[in-house]
């Protein structure tokens, strides 16, 4: 039995679809394939990029009311710049023996606080294991010596500063007992609120210089080295297996896209190329005159 004129063979209709959807699946695999090894190639072909990290315990820049080892947010910031300055950029080129400039040191270190901590982060990214590590420990190195040396000629100023005025006072308090010690007269009275006064003032400048002796004794350091960077095994970036992912789902979305644009034009040139190819349905005969 034959089919009808005009009509499609059932076996014919069977095998579109499939003969449709096997170029279409070779299509998106193509596609999926080659920007897989676009994306596997270009992360390959990076330079690979190490990051070490070395960790500093920092203290107050002062004494604390409290007396305890309170650190504000604004000294922490203020302590991220001073570990980016120009002095212990310089200072941390000089002891890498001058083979990086301090430029290129800055531009290369991250310094972040660690989260509810008096630590500060000094992250280094760089081309090699043993540079980020290395720069990373100058860097750091070199801000704790700074912040340190800064804050023992503080200290050092400030003792001389109170040494002197305790001097002061007490040649002050000296002359006044000899004032005292000759015949009354009526400047006795305004001595001898003048020698309370001192001995209250001396008395505070001892107590000063004696908490400043003490503390010399068992010096707390503002900045203490805390973890050395150590070189790392692998480099940070890039990452093949995680590009190699990301371009496999890339490539097969966009070979969907491609897929679907393609089928959708096919039929498109199909439906206009083919006249009546939309109707399989027999035109009717007009009717025959007698």
């Amino acid at each position: 039995m034959t089919a009808p004129r005009g009509s499609t063979p059932p076996a014919a209709q069977s095998a579109g679809p499939r003969q449709r959807l096997l170029p279409a699946a070779a299509l998106v695999a193509a596609v999926t394939i080659v920007v897989t090894l676009i994306v596997l190639t270009w992360s390959l072909l990076q330079t690979p990029v190490y990051s070490a990290t070395a960790q500093v315990l920092i203290g107050p820049s002062g004494q604390s009311e409290s007396g305890g080892d309170v650190v504000s947010t604004e000294e922490v910031s203020t302590q991220q710049l001073v570990a980016t300055s120009e002095p212990v950029l310089l200072n941390a080129s000089q002891a890498l023996g001058g083979t990086v400039t301090p430029a290129t040191l800055g531009s290369s270190v991250t310094v972040q606080p660690v989260a509810d901590t008096r630590v500060l982060a000094f992250t280094v990214d760089a081309t090699g294991a043993q540079e980020s590590a290395g720069w990373s420990n100058a860097i750091a190195g070199s801000y704790t010596s700074y912040r340190n040396e800064q804050a023992r000629r503080r200290a050092a100023a400030t003792r001389e500063e109170l040494s002197s005025l305790t001097a002061d006072l007490t040649e002050r308090l000296a002359t006044i007992d000899r004032l005292l010690q000759g015949p009354a007269g009526p400047s006795d009275t305004a001595l001898l609120t003048e020698q309370r006064s001192l001995e209250a003032q001396l008395g505070q400048v001892s107590a000063q210089l004696q908490s400043f002796f003490d503390a010399s004794r068992a010096p707390a350091a503002p900045a203490q080295l805390l973890n050395t960077a150590d070189p790392p095994g692998s480099p940070t970036s890039p990452q093949p297996f995680l590009y190699t992912g990301l371009g496999l789902v890339f490539g097969l979305l966009l070979g969907l896209a491609i897929a679907l644009v393609a089928g959708r034009s096919r039929q498109f040139r199909t439906s206009t190329s083919v006249p009546g190819a939309t109707s399989h349905e027999p035109s009717a005969s007009p009717p025959r005159s007698v």
